[in-house]
């Protein structure tokens, strides 16, 4: 069989499998099916309401055996139960945010109609961030409500208690491998998110991937919600000690809450966390032990928990998974300050600079009130930089490191220090996250649009001070994310809009300029790199201004012609580099066409082309 019909064979099937998938996958509208309660016991009074959501994968069923253990509770006989069903299959292309949305007005509605006493919200794992969610936008923080807002409601005064069964809440991730997924899992899982993204189906569970903008902007407003209530009710996490999905790190964001407590489970996993055996179970097998923990759970009051979890009651004598859970906020942190590297860079300047500013907060007598956050994402090139997937997994890493400093130091205001791709996480993570705002920005080295909307943010809180360094001679961002920006100037719908040169040609809009540098002398890493007497010169000032000071830079120079010539044609730019690239294509294509032999160079020329595409 020829090789071209052999491609349009294999076309034709992946397009068929394409236009499979988009029908079996569900429709973008997710709506709740069971949404009215119904009583838990067979005459029951409905004084209470128990909230029961399934995970990702299943449905109502799936929880059968936690009904039956609520059934059994003394505590529950008067209780309604709200077990509502969304489309959660695999193919799901669901919205959580509108999933969350409906489970919020249901529990509303529900409440309107029978006015409970008491409200308990039970979930497993996805389920678990799906009713946080609706408890922490029914008090008021849902500003990434996508559907229309009902505002505080007297629902969410009502819940007591909050139960977590292997709850997701720092979202999912496979990279890194979780410690208790098989490889073989492991590849399969991957393969499939592969497949999802490339044929559009599975949105749902990506809306739930680890820093998406449903579980980071969850995580803050879940801590800043706790952190104003007088009284919060008790939280409650049973988690297995071989999940292959959830770790005990991840839930030390939700053990900020004062009422946290954490209940680990022997011999248990992700799925078999719903494996409660029955009544007359053995109180020693992995059954008999999981059922005395959800008991606990939905009715032990806060000095039986933490003694079950202390005891071994609910497990041996390992504590090992709650110490990693354990936070120990610091509360005397007032200021914390992110310094972060960009593309191409080993980031050894980055210690420089953190240095330079504790020195600093030495001085003024604020050393033990300023923290500095020198965390590294690695080298990054620049063919993964121009994609937007991988940006977009840098974004996801920088707003899980602010999370977890908002739970670290719960007093603290942020502040941020960018260079290069440093300076796209910051941006990117201001407008695709509603929860996350900074005190003062500094960039160097900028690769954001020289149109970016700075006086939005700052008129959304987003930050209250800014500076942008603008380098004289700087090449890369002139040329390299500056073509996006000049094509997007040419009304080209298609152009990704996020990159552009404003390291270089410096930020149009008042909030971006008003306390610009235009220009600095130098290339890209200017303001990052030593002088000529072997000292990073800009330093001081950064430190100083980063801590609040009005630091007025003076020693400008103008932007260097050739640069901004170059920048000018950045298309023609990159059209030359291209053309280097393509010749070896042609040359290799004459000789084969001439009947000379070309496996060695072409496969010489592919190694070399990976290598500059993942190193330069």
């Amino acid at each position: 069989m020829e090789t071209r019909t052999k491609l349009i064979i294999g076309g034709a099937l992946a397009l068929l499998l394409w236009l499979v998938l988009q029908v079996l996958a569900s429709p973008p509208e997710v709506m709740l099916h069971g949404t009215q309660p119904r009583p838990l016991r067979e005459g029951g009074a409905g004084r209470d309401l128990v909230v029961l959501v399934h995970g990702f994968g299943g449905h109502p069923a799936q929880l059968a055996g936690v009904h039956d253990v609520l059934a059994g509770l003394d505590a529950f006989a008067d209780a309604d139960l709200l077990a509502p069903e969304y489309e959660a299959g695999y193919l799901s292309n669901g919205n959580v945010f509108d999933v969350a949305a409906e489970l919020e007005l249901a529990i509303h509605e529900a409440d309107e109609q029978h006015d409970y006493e008491r409200i308990v919200l039970v979930g497993y794992s996805m389920g678990a961030l799906l009713v946080r969610k609706a408890f922490v936008w029914a008090h008021g923080a849902s500003d990434d409500r996508r559907a229309s807002e009902l505002g505080t409601q007297p629902w969410v005064g009502k819940v007591d208690r909050v139960v977590l069964l292997a709850g997701v809440n720092r979202g999912w991730s496979l990279d890194p491998r979780p410690n208790d997924m098989g490889v073989t899992a492991w590849v399969t899982s991957r393969a499939l998110a592969s497949a999802g993204r490339l044929f559009g189906f599975g949105r749902l569970v990506f809306g739930v991937e680890r820093g998406e903008p449903f579980v980071a902007n969850l995580r803050i407003q879940w801590m800043r919600a706790m952190n104003r209530l007088a009284d919060p009710p008790i939280v409650v996490q049973l988690l297995g000690d071989t999940d292959d999905r959830v770790s005990a790190e991840d839930n030390r964001d939700v053990a900020v809450c004062a009422g946290f407590h954490f209940l680990p489970l022997l011999h248990t996993d992700h799925g078999s966390v719903l494996e409660l055996g029955t009544p007359s179970s053995s109180r020693t097998s992995p059954e008999g032990r999981r059922r005395r923990a959800l008991e606990l759970a939905l009715t032990a009051a806060p000095t039986e928990l933490a003694a079950a979890a202390r005891d071994g009651d609910v497990q041996d004598d390992d504590e090992s998974m709650a110490e990693r859970v354990q936070v120990h906020p610091d509360e005397r942190i007032e200021h914390v300050i992110f310094v972060m590297h960009g593309i191409r860079d080993d980031g050894d300047w980055v210690n420089r600079l953190g240095d330079v500013i504790e020195e600093e907060a030495a001085r003024r007598g604020e050393a033990d009130r300023v923290e500095v956050v020198t965390s590294r994402y690695g080298r990054f090139p620049m063919a993964l930089f121009l994609l937007g997937v991988s940006r977009g997994e840098k974004v996801r890493w920088f707003v899980d490191q602010y999370t977890e400093v908002s739970a670290k130091y719960p007093n603290a205001r942020i502040s941020f220090f960018g260079h290069s791709n440093g300076t796209y996480l910051a941006t990117a993570a201001m407008d695709r996250y509603t929860e996350l705002d900074f005190d003062t920005i500094v960039f160097a080295g900028s690769v954001v649009p020289s149109t970016s909307p700075w006086d939005e943010r700052k008129d959304d809180g987003r930050f209250a001070r800014f500076r942008n360094y603008a380098a004289a001679s700087d090449l890369v961002v002139a040329v390299f994310p500056g073509v996006f920006e000049w094509l997007e100037s040419m009304s080209l719908g298609f152009v990704n809009t996020d990159l552009g040169a404003g390291g270089f040609r410096g930020f149009q809009e008042d909030s971006g300029n008003e306390d610009e540098v235009r220009h600095v002398a130098g290339a890209h890493g200017a303001v990052v790199s030593k002088d000529g007497n072997g000292t990073y010169a800009h330093f001081p000032d950064i430190a100083r201004y980063l801590l609040g000071d009005d630091v007025e830079v003076t020693a400008t120079v103008d932007k260097d012609s050739l640069v901004d010539t170059l920048g000018n044609l950045a298309l023609l730019v990159w059209l030359f580099l291209l053309v280097i690239l393509a010749a070896p294509i042609w040359w290799l294509r004459r000789r084969a066409v001439a009947g000379r032999r070309v496996g060695g160079p072409v496969v010489a020329y592919l190694l070399v082309l990976v290598y500059l595409l993942l190193s330069v």
